[in-house]
């Protein structure tokens, strides 16, 4: 075979270049796309190993500091609706607990700080955030923070203060090994990276088929001039390995300057540092090597299945008819799911989040999968019930073809569904986020905190009158397995009060959550008697500023045990954990999903424009009017997206049902989509409706008599 001859039929037209710049590029932003998924996995393991000092527990309850030891207490603040990562510390004598970074404990009355919290303490008044933690005297380095806007405090104190708090441990020293984050937190980041990288695979998949039809045609010029079969073969395996390498080098280069873009991010618990995201050298090489041979072997088996001619004639292969039991996969799918969800008692928490995981990379597969099949249906339907020549042409390529009818949609529907499960996990965070209100309930302007043991009502008044509005003290039993109010704070609080009435008791649960299935009932009793005081209530003006006021009062009283709440932050509390993770992915999702949906769309309606712009130059030349032509290539878009995305739709809810009930304690319920979700599936409608009236429109100029020469 001459080279020359060879190099002309590859790379001898304005399109042959363009067909292969369109693979180099897809197989660029595929590259990127795993690289930066791949070095935020490594970033968020990086982030567990730094940040393992915060949750070091300790093995015993507050009691008199030994040699060497400190007081440790766990919290978590809020300023504004933000949460504040919280560690009280008080060391004993001859103590050997270091802060990392930093060295030794603050003392009593001094605090270390994230730059983000110094920052945020250094802009607010000081009644409403740095009073609660005293002097600034040192700021904590990026090697023991979980991202650049952490938030971040740890306050020295005096030990009896310490000990007074609810989640005071004694500690020899702070742990140096990865925190335990549970497996919640990892399947969710798992399902999220899943959801977001399977539309960029389809996108590559796409793209190394772009000209497929014309690709066939120089092999076949190339036949014509006496290559054989093993010679295209590796002509082919050349071309692809050429192509995807240079791709592959171009997708690592992209990945280094989208760094500081996805490091704008937020994964999890916050953004994270634009260095967590690098990946090693190594693995940038063996992902651009993997990808040029997995290209080179898949071109070259394309080209030995396509069975091109000695003639020159390229010979048609018929799809094989999809079957039923394409819906195996998806089916299997969502049962796995359903039995991790459903019976999760009979499996251990780690064998529960290996199902749900696998479960949803078997469903997300299984809607690729299931397509064809579907578009089948719908093909065979539209050829029966066709009033006009375009929906018979429609109808039999569909039938005769599915699975490539379906492949120029199937970005946009595995963006559907992968929306569908983002908006139905947002949907229930949205719901349990927003407090009931009325009687019964806490008011939503109010703070609650428990007071220590020990602490005189006189007191807890004096230190919070300047914060409040009203200070409500309640009392109860040492377990406070009830609260009591006299009557008029019982008013204040929203309770009704019947007359004569004096006193008033109420369970705390239900009057505290944020979400509940009935208010908290009430009912009189005779006296305060054997009770002490337990919880205090700030009622305040509303206000942002008078809230953190109050906030700020109650923490620096010295008489509560935990840092005052709401009940909004008490839900933020309850959903800092796996949903939680998984609802702040959505919006990252919705938009790489529909990204690279409409990319994928546009790359396959040219592809078929491509590869069949001989055939539809035949039915021009034939008498075919190009209206007709468009409504073709309307319908042969419209009918796969339609025969799939309802499905794709549903099980994207029916997935997020099962993830919050496999992976949640609380049962969360799902509410209506929010806008977002409309509006993306009305963005999705347009891109594809763009992409299809792009193709249409190239129905008259690249359809002309040239279009149907054959060499």
């Amino acid at each position: 075979m001459n080279l020359s001859a060879a190099r002309l039929a590859l790379l001898g037209s304005r399109a042959s270049l363009g067909r292969l710049l369109g693979i180099g590029a897809g197989i660029a932003l595929g590259v990127a796309a795993f690289l930066l998924l791949w070095g935020a996995g490594g970033g968020l393991e990086d982030r567990e190993q730094r940040t393992a000092w915060l949750y070091t527990q300790g093995s015993e309850e507050a009691r008199a500091l030994g040699a060497g030891e400190a007081l440790w207490a766990p919290s978590t603040d809020y300023h504004r609706g933000v949460p504040i990562t919280r560690r009280d510390i008080a060391a004993g004598p001859g103590t050997r607990v270091t802060v990392p970074g930093l060295g030794a404990p603050p003392s009593p009355g001094a605090y270390y700080a994230s730059p983000a919290l110094a920052e945020l303490v250094a802009a607010t008044p000081s009644a409403e955030l740095g009073d609660r933690y005293g002097v600034l005297a040192g700021t904590l380095p990026p090697s023991a923070l979980p991202g650049p806007d952490a938030l971040v405090a740890v306050k020295g104190a005096a030990p009896e203060r310490v000990a007074s708090l609810a989640t005071a441990t004694v500690i020899t020293a702070l742990d140096t090994q990865a925190a335990q984050r549970g497996g919640s937190y990892r399947t969710v980041m798992l399902i999220g990276g899943v959801a977001v990288f399977f539309p960029v695979l389809l996108l590559v998949g796409i793209t190394t088929r772009l000209g497929a039809a014309a690709r066939a045609e120089s092999f076949a010029t190339l036949r014509l001039i006496g290559a054989t079969p093993g010679a295209l073969a590796r002509l082919a395996a050349w071309e692809m390995g050429t192509v995807a390498l240079a791709g592959g080098a171009a997708g690592v280069l992209l990945a280094w300057a989208l760094r500081p873009v996805a490091a704008l991010l937020p994964v999890g618990d916050g953004r994270l540092y634009a260095t967590a995201l690098a990946v090693s050298p190594a693995t940038a090489a063996l992902t651009v090597g993997v990808t040029a041979a997995v290209a080179a072997v898949a071109a070259a088996w394309r080209i030995h299945r396509a069975g091109i001619g000695p003639l020159g004639a390229a010979r048609q292969r018929r799809e094989r008819v999809p079957t039923a039991w394409r819906a195996l996969p998806l089916a299997a799918g969502l049962a796995v799911m359903a039995t991790a969800t459903l019976r999760g008692d009979a499996f251990s928490s780690a064998t529960r989040q290996v199902l749900l995981f696998g479960g949803f990379v078997l469903t997300t597969a299984g809607i690729a999968v299931v397509g064809p099949w579907l578009t089948l249906l719908a093909g065979r339907l539209l050829e029966r019930r066709a009033g006009g020549a375009a929906g018979a042409i429609a109808g039999g390529r569909i039938r005769a073809t599915p699975g490539a009818a379906f492949r120029s949609v199937a970005g946009m529907v595995v963006a559907v569904f992968t929306v569908s499960v983002f908006a139905g996990s947002a949907s229930s965070v949205d719901r349990v986020t927003t407090p009931d209100t009325g009687p019964g309930r806490s008011p939503v302007h109010s703070l609650f905190a428990g007071i220590a043991s020990g602490a005189a009502e006189p007191g807890v008044l004096r230190a919070a009158a300047s914060g409040a509005q009203r200070l409500i003290v309640a009392y109860g039993p040492p377990e406070r397995e009830f609260l009591a109010v006299s009557a008029d704070d019982a008013r204040a609080l929203g309770f009704p009060v019947a007359s004569g009435t004096r006193y008033l008791r109420f369970e705390p649960g239900s009057f505290l959550a944020a979400r509940s299935d009935a208010p908290a009932a009430s009912r009189p009793i005779p006296g305060l008697r054997g009770l002490a005081p337990s919880m205090a209530f700030a009622l305040t003006d509303g206000t942002p500023a008078g809230l953190e006021r109050a906030r700020t009062a109650l923490d620096s009283s010295g008489l509560t045990t935990v840092p005052a709440l709401s009940r909004g932050d008490l839900a933020d509390l309850g959903l800092r954990g796996a949903v939680g993770n998984l609802a702040r992915l959505a919006y990252l999702g919705v938009f790489v999903a529909i990204l690279v949906a409409g990319v994928s769309l546009a790359v396959s309606t040219a592809a078929a424009m491509l590869d069949r712009r001989r055939v539809l130059g035949l039915m021009r030349l034939m008498g075919m009017p190009p209206g007709v032509l468009r409504r073709v290539i309307a319908y042969e878009t419209a009918v796969p997206l339609a025969a799939v995305v309802l499905l794709s739709s549903a099980a994207g809810f029916g997935v997020a049902w099962l993830i919050l009930e496999g992976l949640t304690a609380d049962r969360l319920t799902m509410g209506a989509p929010d806008p977002v979700f409309f509006l993306t599936l009305a963005v999705g409608l347009l891109l594809t409706a763009a992409a299809t009236g792009a193709a249409a429109s190239l129905v008259g100029r690249g359809t002309g008599a040239a279009a149907t020469r054959f060499e």
